[in-house]
């Protein structure tokens, strides 16, 4: 079954600039899953000197822009520390963050503010 909203041309560039980003960072390589068309999600899986550090999944709202991001791997708490610290997370503005405990594994769950 389709998803009833997906992200937009416009935010999976947005997406694909991080993806840059990282990509500049020497010892670091990343894998995608567009799910964009089945879950209405993008995950970026982070890996540095070939060992897996975080997971970045990123979910639509409704019109398309980025929702939420949920941030899994190790450091779950330095995650937090520095988006609590400026409320920003890859240059978009934080309504709200958190660490998630309540499924299988932990994660930082980030609300954006609109934009």
């Amino acid at each position: 079954m389709a998803p009833t909203f997906r992200l937009s041309p416009e935010s999976l560039q947005m997406i694909e600039n991080i993806c840059n980003g990282f990509r500049r960072f020497e010892n670091y390589h990343i894998v995608t899953t567009d799910d964009n068309w089945s879950t209405g999600t993008f995950h970026i899986d982070v890996y540095h000197m070939g060992r897996f550090c975080s997971k970045y999944i990123f979910c639509p709202t409704l019109n398309g822009k980025i929702g939420s991001i949920a941030i899994y791997g190790v450091g779950l708490s330095d995650h937090l520390r520095k988006i609590q610290a400026s409320m920003i997370c890859f240059g978009l503005r934080v309504e709200e963050v958190y660490i998630d405990n309540e499924g299988i594994n932990p994660y930082v769950d980030v609300t954006l503010a609109p934009y």
